[in-house]
């Protein structure tokens, strides 16, 4: 009988720590439910708050403008002008002629003359040359920055600082 007692003991000893687990379980489950809830609640609140709060209405009103304020102003004296720009390259500095025409601050004419010492700069620019008029004929100055034309990349380079002197040149 002693032993049977013994054994009685230790099953309701590992019973009852199996109930304590489940009742920790249902504590979490029962705090997390409710903290769910509250979050939710909170959520759907502020929603309404901001569904609740007046919006401002802003409003533009056109400003009458003149007619000497409408006419873009000059920033260049018509006229042909001309600049070399230089670039660097892995073999060296190199230099384009850039001639160039302005009506009103547009390039009505552009010319780029090709002052390659070596072969592969040749190539370069007279690809560059084959290429640019249509980014330039027609636009206005102070718009016209070329990047890479025709395959060529670094020709623009000087062109572009050739418009650099070109538009000091210029100047009203």
């Amino acid at each position: 009988m002693e032993g049977e007692e013994k054994r009685e003991e230790t099953t309701q000893e590992k019973s009852g720590g199996g109930s304590g687990t489940i009742i920790g379980i249902i504590a979490v489950v029962v705090i997390l439910a409710l903290a769910g809830v509250v979050y939710e609640r909170n959520a759907k609140q502020k929603t309404e708050t901001i569904a609740m709060t007046p919006q401002k209405k802003v409003s533009v009103q056109p400003q009458p403008t003149s007619s000497a304020s409408a006419m873009p102003k000059i920033l260049f004296k018509d006229g042909t002008y001309s600049a070399e720009g230089d670039y660097i390259t892995h073999v060296g500095q190199k230099h384009v002629k850039v001639t160039i025409t302005l009506k009103n601050d547009i390039v009505t004419n552009a010319d780029v003359i090709s002052e390659a010492d070596d072969s592969m700069s040749q190539h370069f620019q007279d690809s560059f040359i084959s290429g640019y008029k249509p980014m330039v004929i027609g636009k206005d100055i102070t718009k016209i920055h070329l990047g890479k034309v025709a395959m060529s990349s670094l020709t623009p380079n000087g062109f572009n600082a050739a418009l650099q002197t070109i538009e000091q040149q210029a100047k009203s």
